[in-house]
């Protein structure tokens, strides 16, 4: 089965479709009989003979999934098994990512968390005076806030939206870097980056890399109060000496 799963991810990539959200929508355009949330094996074949498979290769992967031989598949169930769940590397990743959105500490995401983590002042539509900030945030928010909707992410959410995400993609390494990329983790390619050499109590050092949103000025009187803040947000707490490397 994992073989098989593994080669229906490639070709749905093949296919140009790139998550399980897409997987979803077009699965909800094949059920065109009687909407009842179930292809049966017309439905199914048609729709991916339209995205380019072939007769067979379709009628293969639904007997594959009919394994309770009642000549309809469940679109949820199928995404569920494509899906799958994050393997170590992945979820490592992007539980850093959690916690550095995670700004208060307290376990989930909220909109306060995002405007200590972001500044959207400067995005467009704010600036046209097409959305406020709290509408920005929220909206930003809600693309995570799926399976409670309550305005605050908690980890099983954001591992959720990952899991839909990565679905089709195959390499770690890929994945891996597109989430630091987005969240400007340490390890990022691109965008502002302070590097800064830091020791602890213990006497333990290690190279750490800032990236933020908003430049960073090491002129400022309370570039060392800021520092020492950002670190701490990030689970650094007993820092005893700071040396900045460069950008």
């Amino acid at each position: 089965m994992d073989l098989l799963l593994e080669g229906i991810r490639n070709r749905f990539l093949k296919l140009g479709v790139s998550s399980v959200t897409d997987i979803n929508r077009i699965f909800q355009e094949m059920d065109s009989g009687n909407k009842d949330g179930l292809l049966n094996k017309d439905e199914f074949v048609q729709g991916m003979c339209r995205l380019g498979m072939s007769d067979n290769e379709a009628s293969f992967i639904f007997d594959a999934f009919n394994y309770e031989g009642r000549g309809v598949i469940d679109p949820d169930a199928f995404c569920y098994l494509v899906k799958g769940g994050l393997n170590e590397r992945r979820k490592k990743v992007v539980h850093q990512a959690f916690r550095s959105l995670d700004r208060s500490h307290d376990g989930v995401i909220s909109i306060d968390d995002l405007e200590k983590a972001f500044d959207v002042a400067r995005v467009v539509d704010v600036m046209c005076g097409a959305k406020t900030k709290e509408q920005m945030m929220a909206e930003f928010l809600s693309t995570f806030d799926t399976i409670h909707r309550d305005g605050k992410v908690t980890l099983v959410e954001f591992e959720r939206y990952y899991e839909n995400v990565g679905a089709l993609i195959a390499s770690d390494a890929y994945f891996e870097a597109m989430v630091r990329n987005a969240w400007h983790l340490e390890g990022a390619e691109g965008g502002t980056c302070l590097r800064l050499y830091i020791t602890n109590y213990d006497g333990d050092s290690r190279v750490v890399e800032i990236r933020e949103e908003l430049e960073i000025d090491r002129h400022s009187p309370r570039f060392q109060e800021k520092i020492l803040k950002m670190l701490k947000d990030r689970g650094y707490d007993d820092i005893v000496n700071i040396e900045v490397q460069g950008r």
